[in-house]
Order: structure tokens, then C-alpha cells, then sequence
């Protein structure tokens, strides 16, 4: 009782936390409280959402989230057309950046992890079956999912010793851990770590973001333009760049064997002083993605992203990645790169990333610790024809052995609807 009451005083303080950030200029925090107060009365007001409805919930943090359960939804929607697919967020920017279409039939904000707002929550939406996904734990909605006897299954799910659920502290969390019905999980370490404490209810199922890789190389947007500036070329794709990455490409950029070497870089920020930033990085002629999209052909050498949304196509164009977060949260998605068959280039926050270690034993994943250290690690690629493609056939072929999580999901899901 006394951890439930200090989880609960906790969720209270980080929901102040958020509107004070919000009334004091923070416009995530601002959407994100203000989505969140509003998500039950638009839940109440939908004209879609019956409780009648088959509906299966899926929870994400953000948008990398909601691409890995992606395919799961895409599977059941194919095998069962009348299924309602809910989506909620914790996080704006997989809210507002959300694109609506005939998978997913109503989306929202998660309203705060209160008892109350559990309750109002599952009563307002009745599903049949939740899914979360990766990290996304809220005490009170796994208990009342399982008061309500409602299945619940994690997907992509990592579990470390680490993790508070597995420290002294950590008991009622780990009691409501233990209601959860499956988890299907990325490696062998995670199901190790939930029977070491009781929690058998546990597989292998592997990553969904690689089956989502492989549709996106298969359903690749088209930019014939660009097809033809970029045909002939080798070219290195810097994506979702930080400072550290920009600065590398600074020096990078230098090596007189970058001169007939074509970039496309896309910032993780994509605001102006962002942009200004990468125009003085590059020091040759660049043209932004905005102004040509596909209504020209770039003539420049440097092509600078500076929209949401594109970045996971223009892979298509590259042989070598460079991927951006790795000096600050974590690396970002390195494997949307690979599924083009691209080596990847990455700074050191990498170890939360199982395929960030695979790609390293294969020889297709570069971790880098500073700009001169990159340059060392890619240089040998450059203008080395052979050399490049034999790292991305390795690359092809690793992706592919990791693909099939999201139909065995989906086939477990199905069971527990009929």
C-alpha cells in the first residue's frame, strides 16, 4: 500500500510539473497537458468509438512506438476488417504527428496515470485486449486492466536487472508486472531477467521495427527527381543529426575524399537556426528539400532535409548512414537505415540498442567517439565500391534474419479474441 501511494504521489507531482512547464512557455508540456485533460471528454464525445466495438488498444510513447507496433495493427486489421484500433500517446510528438487513415480509428492522449483515470479510462473504451508498447509502464492502468480482466500483452519489450521493478523498492511494481498476460520481448536477457523473478509468461518474438523497416524499403515513397540527381553517386545520409553529428560532418567534409561524395542531411530539429547550422557545416552549394521536392532536379552536391516525414524514404538514396543521438539520449533509429542496406555510423549511447551491438560484431555498425573518429571509421568505405557492397549485402541479409516478430504477435493477439 505504501509504494501505491508513493507512485501515485509521484505521477501527481510530474502532472504539476508538466502544467507549470506548460504555463511557463514549454509548448510540449502545454500540448501534452491540455491533450491529456481533454482525452476522456473526447473519448465520451466520439461518435466512432462504442463500447460494443472490438476494439484492441495499443499505448506508445511517441511515434517511434507507434511505427513499431504498426505492422501488429496492419495484420489485424487485414485479418479482421470490423477490429477498432485505439491509439493513445503519452508524448505530442507522436500525437502531432500522427497521420490518420483506415488502420487506426481513433487516436489520443493517455489521460495522467491516476486510479480515477484508470477507471473512467477502460470504461469509456472497454477494449477487448491492450498492447503496450517497448517501455511504456503505468502502474494504475495494468492493474485495472487486470481488475477488469482485460488481456494484456508488451511487445518489443527489454528488461534489465537494473530496472526498478526488480529492486527492493520496486515490489508493487513488480506485483503488477506479474498480471501482465504475455510479453513478448527483443532478446534472450529480458526473459532471463522476468523468470529470475518469477514471470514465465515471457518469449523471444524479436523487434517489430525490423518488419517495419522492410515495409518501408518496400513501399518506399518515389522522388523521381531525386532519383536522377543521385543515380551514379555514392552518397552519405546523415539522419536525425545532432550538434555532434553536424560538427563531424564539419570535419568530415574536409577529406579531399568527400569531393565527389553527395550528403543528405536531415537535423533532428528542423528550425531555422538548426538549418543555418548545417549551411555553414557543409561549405559547398546545398539546396533545401522544400524547395525542390519533386517539382526539380537538385543540382547541388548537399541536400539539406528540412521537413518531418521524409527522412525514412530518402534513405533509399544513400549507401552509408550516419545516425544522429548518440551523444545525447540515445541513438536514433538505426534500423530503418540498414533495411536499405546502408553500414551505419553511430556515437557511443548505443548500448540500450541490441541491433547497435549485432551491426557491430557483422562489421556493418560503426560506433564513432569524436569527428576524427568517424572520419577513421568511414573513410575505408569511400569510392571502395566492393568493399561497400559486401557490408551491404551482410547488412541485407541481418535484417531480413530478424524479421517475423510483428505476424507472431499478431497470431497471439487473434487467439485471445476469438
Amino acid at each position: 500500500m505504501g509504494q501505491n501511494v508513493f507512485y501515485n504521489a509521484l505521477i501527481s507531482l510530474y502532472s504539476a510539473a508538466v502544467k507549470t512547464a506548460g504555463f511557463t512557455g514549454n509548448q510540449k508540456a502545454k500540448q501534452r497537458y491540455a491533450g491529456q485533460k481533454s482525452a476522456l471528454s473526447a473519448l465520451h464525445r466520439s461518435k466512432q468509438l462504442k463500447k460494443d466495438k472490438n476494439t484492441v488498444w495499443f499505448h506508445c510513447a511517441s511515434m517511434g512506438e507507434y511505427e513499431q507496433g504498426r505492422p501488429i495493427m496492419e495484420l489485424l486489421k487485414k485479418e479482421s476488417p470490423e477490429i477498432f484500433i485505439l491509439v493513445t500517446y503519452f508524448s505530442p510528438s507522436g500525437f502531432n504527428h500522427h497521420k490518420p487513415d483506415d488502420i487506426v480509428d481513433f487516436y489520443t492522449y493517455l489521460p495522467d496515470d491516476t486510479p480515477q483515470n484508470a477507471v473512467a479510462f477502460l470504461q469509456a473504451v472497454n477494449p477487448r485486449l491492450a498492447v503496450f508498447i517497448k517501455y511504456e509502464f503505468w502502474k494504475n492502468y495494468i492493474d485495472e486492466l487486470h481488475r477488469s480482466q482485460i488481456p494484456l500483452i508488451y511487445t518489443s519489450a527489454i528488461f534489465r536487472p537494473s530496472q526498478p521493478f526488480f529492486t527492493f523498492y520496486g515490489k508493487s511494481l513488480l506485483h503488477s508486472l506479474k498480471t501482465v498476460d504475455y510479453f513478448f520481448v527483443q532478446n534472450r536477457e529480458s526473459v532471463e531477467v522476468l523468470n529470475a523473478h518469477g514471470i514465465n509468461q515471457a518469449e523471444v518474438a524479436g523487434d517489430v521495427r525490423f518488419d517495419r523497416a522492410v515495409q518501408t524499403v518496400k513501399n518506399a515513397k518515389k522522388y523521381p527527381r531525386l532519383a536522377s540527381a543521385f543515380l551514379n553517386s555514392q552518397v552519405i545520409i546523415f539522419g536525425s543529426a545532432w550538434l555532434k553529428e553536424i560538427e563531424a560532418l564539419e570535419f568530415l567534409i574536409k577529406n579531399p575524399a568527400m569531393d565527389n561524395i553527395k550528403l543528405i542531411v536531415a537535423p533532428h530539429d528542423i528550425s531555422k537556426n538548426k538549418i543555418n547550422r548545417i549551411k555553414q557545416a557543409v561549405k559547398r552549394d546545398y539546396e533545401l528539400f522544400s524547395d525542390i521536392q519533386n517539382q526539380r532536379t537538385p543540382k547541388a552536391k548537399t541536400l539539406i532535409v528540412d521537413t518531418i516525414g521524409d527522412l525514412k524514404h530518402l534513405y533509399q538514396f544513400a549507401q552509408l548512414a550516419v545516425i544522429g543521438g548518440g551523444f545525447n539520449e540515445g541513438i536514433h533509429n538505426i534500423i530503418e537505415p540498414a533495411a536499405f542496406g546502408m553500414p551505419v555510423f553511430f556515437g557511443p549511447k548505443n548500448k540500450k540498442f541490441p541491433e547497435a551491438a549485432d551491426m557491430q560484431t557483422l562489421n556493418t555498425g560503426f560506433e564513432f567517439n569524436n569527428s576524427a573518429h568517424l572520419e577513421e571509421q568511414i573513410t575505408p568505405f569511400l569510392n571502395r565500391e566492393t568493399k561497400l557492397q559486401e557490408a551491404m549485402m551482410r547488412q541485407k541479409q541481418y535484417i531480413q534474419s530478424r524479421t517475423g516478430a510483428a505476424e507472431k504477435i499478431t497470431d497471439y493477439i487473434s487467439s485471445k479474441l476469438e
